[in-house]
């Protein structure tokens, strides 16, 4: 019987733009495994010869990050013994990455996309990305039911056209037929390689068709505040403002809790996009504090149509009457149409009364974008990498400097 040395996995901080980051190793056989743990650890606190950061009251991120080290060293040792050393290092790779559920392990049955798109989990995706790929497969579903062809191979410029032109007579819009489309191209490259060897697809560039924003003004912002209205409808209009002063998504500004607060010199709201990743530090205003103390800095739960159904009926009583171009691109046909602001008021109307008041009011755009989380080339140059709680000073200090608001 051959003799195996069981090679010891090592863990080590590599340095990287003046922090330090976690890195696994495994050597073997002339093999080398290289793998990032994705976990900062702050220097002073690792102990290099055990290789586990020390658990202190000071760093309660050690327990966490040691149980990560531990468990992709047992992973590692395990895959080892199991291959008996007969496995080359991008292989190891990637069977650790399937193992400690990094990345997806092919669904290796699926023989075309209608079985992909139907079966297909990924971890790390976001919750927004998986519901747009369970739409795509109910989409792909239906077209299949007309006779279109779904083998890996069939999936075509020309299908995806097809495709489209088959949403379009369903009533769907330019962008969502669009959305779906930019899905199925996903879907075509995650399943590349190990089910098919297809390109064409790779031709197809989503079309997007500009929305004409609806906001609120700060006078209808005022009127807004201080309708009566009837005390079902309360936590309503509360969100909205939430989300108007705070530029969130729906999401995201229904996702705000007392751990999300914090004092950094002022008081501010610190929260990940869940679209982008981003994450953004939102300077508290003493009119968003308000309302958020009512609440107990818990924003009150419901459901985005609710709420929607909820913002008409306030912005009727409020008198809200402006009218508004509506762009509509039901089934491909760009059409315009002027509507009074309480027919088309929506939670997202939140979002872009914040965009457009404070653009109004001359904050520099690109302080708006950083604080709207906006993953845009511009934004990301000018932000990734920059001191978050700057970002949130820099906002504030421009609304002071412009405006008669206040912050907490």
């Amino acid at each position: 019987m051959p003799r195996y040395i069981k090679p010891v996995p090592r863990f080590y901080l590599h340095l990287k733009k003046g922090e330090y980051y976690l890195f696994f190793t495994l050597r073997y056989a002339n093999q080398l495994v290289r793998m990032p743990l994705s976990e900062k650890v702050q220097k002073r606190y690792w102990d290099s010869k055990q290789m586990r950061c020390r658990e202190t009251v000071s760093y309660p991120d050690a327990v966490e990050i040691n149980e990560k080290i531990e468990k992709y060293e047992t992973e590692a040792k395990d895959l080892w013994r199991e291959k008996k050393g007969k496995i080359d290092a991008a292989e190891f790779r990637r069977e650790m990455e399937y193992r400690l559920r990094i990345k997806d392990r092919p669904n290796e049955s699926a023989t075309d996309l209608l079985t992909f798109a139907s079966t297909y989990t990924k971890p790390g995706v976001k919750p927004g990305s998986l519901l747009t790929i369970a739409k795509t497969a109910k989409l792909i579903e239906a077209y299949h039911a007309t006779g279109a062809p779904v083998k890996f191979e069939a999936i075509t410029l020309a299908w995806i056209d097809g495709f489209i032109a088959f949403m379009y007579a369903r009533g769907l819009t330019v962008n969502y037929a669009n959305r779906i489309a930019k899905a199925v191209k996903q879907l075509m490259k995650a399943s590349a390689g190990t089910h098919h060897n297809s390109i064409d697809f790779l031709r197809f560039i989503a079309k997007t068709s500009n929305v004409l924003p609806v906001y609120l003004t700060v006078d209808e912002l005022t009127t807004w505040s201080n309708v009566d209205i009837p005390a079902h409808l309360e936590k309503y209009r509360d969100l909205f403002l939430i989300g108007c002063y705070t530029g969130l998504a729906f999401r995201e500004f229904t996702s705000i809790t007392p751990d999300c607060i914090s004092t950094e010199g002022r008081k501010v709201i610190t929260i990940v996009r869940e679209k982008t990743g981003v994450v953004v530090k939102i300077p508290v205003l003493k009119a968003l504090d308000a309302v958020l103390q009512k609440y107990g800095y818990q924003s009150p739960q419901t459901t985005n149509t609710e709420m929607n159904a909820a913002l008409k009926t306030i912005a009727r009583l409020a008198g809200l009457n402006r009218l508004v171009t509506i762009k509509d691109t039901t089934g491909g046909i760009a059409r315009h149409e002027k509507k009074p602001l309480y027919e088309v008021i929506s939670t997202h109307c939140g979002r872009r009364t914040f965009a457009t008041m404070f653009s109004l009011l001359g904050i520099d755009p690109d302080t708006i974008r950083a604080s709207l989380g906006h993953k845009t080339e511009l934004m990301t140059r000018k932000y990734i990498g920059t001191e978050f709680l700057a970002m949130a000073e820099n906002l504030a200090k421009e609304i002071e400097s412009k405006t008669n608001f206040e912050f907490a």
